[in-house]
């Protein structure tokens, strides 16, 4: 059996759902980082308002380069298996 052809936004949504994750995961670890390096500089309401800023800006970044990625790489999967052939896949 061979892929010829993926559903793009298919590819898209499942690809910003994990980039979203993913976001949240690094968003997480980024603000706690922002927190306690503004804690050791005795500035941590600074820390804990970026923390929140940049923790967003991961959170939503990676949905946002989730999609974009998933968008472009599934276009160029059917472009380049409509010329080259597919992707062969076996199943037992």
């Amino acid at each position: 059996m061979e892929v010829y052809e993926v559903n793009i936004v298919s590819v898209t949504k499942i690809l910003a759902i994990l980039g979203l994750v993913f976001g949240l995961i690094g968003g997480i670890l980024v603000f706690f980082l922002m927190v306690i390096l503004s804690a050791i500089g005795g500035d941590i309401v600074h820390g804990f308002v970026s923390g929140i800023i940049y923790g967003m800006v991961c959170f939503f970044g990676g949905a946002i380069g989730g999609a974009v990625t998933g968008a472009v790489g599934a276009f160029v999967y059917n472009l380049v298996a409509s010329r080259m052939g597919g992707i062969d896949i076996e199943f037992r």
